[in-house]
């Protein structure tokens, strides 16, 4: 037996969905500023680090802002409905957190082959220059409903 949706369900839903048409939104300037950022390290780096491990990592970190870019162009063709929400919410969270995982095992914690080659100073710089979009998004109140959209569709 279907249960009917309230009225409160349909609102809840159509909230979600113009929050993460938010995400959407907002983002292409974020991978932009990845771009950059990635680049600037790249050539930081260049004659410190293994030349083939940061060109795969720059490489792979093009090929996922790609891909994330491109799932913005979909969403933004496609028009979903609001009921489409929670899929679009976990699609950017897969390129959100691929984005992270990239980042994180160059300049992560496990990041050896990275860390015996630098001065420890560059690579507490290029770990900082890859989190800023994510303290301006924590610190700014405009973007803190999109960091709430991006922890709720994760959980």
């Amino acid at each position: 037996m279907a249960h009917p949706v309230s009225e409160h369900d349909d609102i809840d839903t159509r909230i979600f969905a113009e929050q993460i048409a938010m995400v959407y939104q907002l983002t292409p300037h974020t991978l932009a500023m990845s771009m950059i950022g990635s680049t600037l390290i790249l050539f930081a780096l260049w004659s410190l680090a293994p030349p083939a491990l940061l060109l795969s990592w720059y490489v792979l970190h093009h090929l996922v802002t790609l891909l994330r870019y491109l799932l913005i162009r979909s969403y933004r063709r496609a028009r979903p409905v609001p009921a489409a929400a929670p899929l679009r919410a976990r699609r950017f969270v897969i390129g959100t957190s691929a984005a992270g995982l990239i980042g994180r095992t160059v300049f992560g914690s496990g990041a050896l082959a990275l860390r015996n080659r630098c001065a420890p100073t560059l690579v507490q710089h290029a770990r900082i220059s890859m989190r800023l979009p994510g303290v301006r998004m924590r610190n700014d109140p405009l973007l803190r409903k999109e960091r709430r959209v991006i922890a709720h569709s994760a959980g």
